[in-house]
């Protein structure tokens, strides 16, 4: 298996039997922050490897799925401590972009998104707390989910920031969408309301690359034999202040864990993710307790305007997939535009799916559908009926 792709795991996978069910002949991986017994996980840094014991317990996410027939092939690399969106910050060697190996996979969830994309496995486990499954899914060109917060329980995974943390998948099969679905999502039920109405997201559209927005706009005329399509602004929502709250929020969840154990154990970081814990060491309880009221004010707002009957539409991300030689150039400005798109399901704990666009594009990227709260089985619905 490629060093890039899969960390060295020392447990047997076929001491952890399957049984039989909706997902078998159908494998998987999983992202270097979930529990896996006689595993010790690296977070997708190296020197964390001699401050862990190995998991004396398997996550009960990966036990739910074995229990229905899929195979689990291995631990997949990721950005460290999860603190990044390109998918080029672990301390391991990179995982690459299987379209152009020249380009950054997306982060953090990279192993994830390259183990699907390589097609070693059929869908592959994630997390995303800012982006880390979204942004790959656009840049790998295949389908993320970030569910509703709380639908899949995080117990036996390594937490960022608790209050903003969800658990997803990646994969280029849109059947699985439905299929795993049912084995996570808390309370799964197929019948749910049809979806009515589609908001597409104007401010948005107008931050986007001109090639996305030619290429997305065409396929949203397409929606228009499933519902009523509206073109809605959010231009009263300050979305310079909200992604600084979510940074703010997300920042002092991870000073209160993951930072605490970095600083103990004295780690030494690759330059960007340390600034971003510099940043999280900075933060007061004053502005956290501005932040987490000003999350409050914004739920508000979006539950106004995406209201339950309906979905919004908007690019997952502002940019197709950048290339690893420039990164380092744009990532503050890659930041800064990236997170305008990712911090509406983050900071409201809505249910996002990123969908593919063709790769006779010459770029990938993903547009995104965000529905309403535990309506995740209306948006995957919704994406079988499109797409099978």
């Amino acid at each position: 298996m490629p060093s890039n792709i899969f960390v060295e795991c020392n447990v047997n996978f076929n001491e952890f039997p399957t049984k039989s069910g909706i997902l078998d002949n159908y494998t998987f991986s999983i992202k270097d922050l979930f529990d896996l017994k006689g595993h010790v996980k690296s977070n997708g840094h190296k020197g964390s490897l001699a401050k862990f014991e190995p998991c004396n317990k398997t996550s009960p996410v990966i036990t739910s799925l074995l229990n229905e027939g899929a195979k689990l092939i291995g631990v997949t690399n990721c950005d460290e401590f999860f603190y990044s969106l390109t998918g080029i910050e672990s301390s391991f060697q990179q995982p690459k972009n299987w379209i152009n190996e020249k380009l950054v996979p997306g982060g953090s969830s990279s192993g994830a998104a390259s183990s699907v994309g390589y097609d070693l496995v059929d869908f592959a486990l994630g997390s995303d707390t800012g982006g880390s499954i979204r942004v790959p899914a656009s840049f790998c060109s295949m389908f993320g989910i970030r569910p509703t917060h709380g639908r899949i329980p995080t117990n036996g995974v390594t937490a960022l920031a608790p209050s903003l943390d969800t658990l997803g998948w990646l994969t280029k099969k849109p059947e699985l969408l439905a299929k795993v679905g049912k084995i996570l999502l808390k309370n799964y039920c197929s019948k749910n309301n049809k979806i009515k109405r589609f908001i597409v997201v104007d401010d948005l559209f107008k931050h986007c690359t001109k090639e996305i927005y030619t290429a997305s706009r065409k396929w949203i005329k397409s929606l228009e034999s499933y519902g009523n399509i509206q073109v809605k602004s959010f231009s009263k929502i300050n979305f310079e202040s909200a992604i600084m709250d979510f940074q703010i929020i997300q920042g002092w969840e991870a000073k209160k864990g993951i930072v605490k154990f970095i600083k103990n154990n004295d780690l030494k970081l690759r330059k960007n993710i340390q600034e971003r814990i510099n940043f999280a060491d900075s933060i007061t309880e004053t502005d956290y307790k501005r932040s987490a009221k000003n999350r409050n004010i914004f739920k508000q707002s979006i539950d106004s305007l995406i209201e339950d009957d309906c979905v919004a539409i908007f690019p997952t991300t502002p940019m197709p997939a950048l290339n690893k030689g420039k990164i380092n150039q744009e990532l503050t400005l890659f930041r800064k535009k990236i997170h305008n798109f990712t911090c509406i399901a983050g900071l409201t704990g809505r249910p996002q799916i990123s969908l593919p666009f063709s790769l006779s594009l010459p770029l990938p990227f993903g547009i995104s559908i965000l529905g309403g709260l535990n309506r995740d089985e209306q948006i995957i619905s919704l994406i079988e009926e499109i797409y099978l």
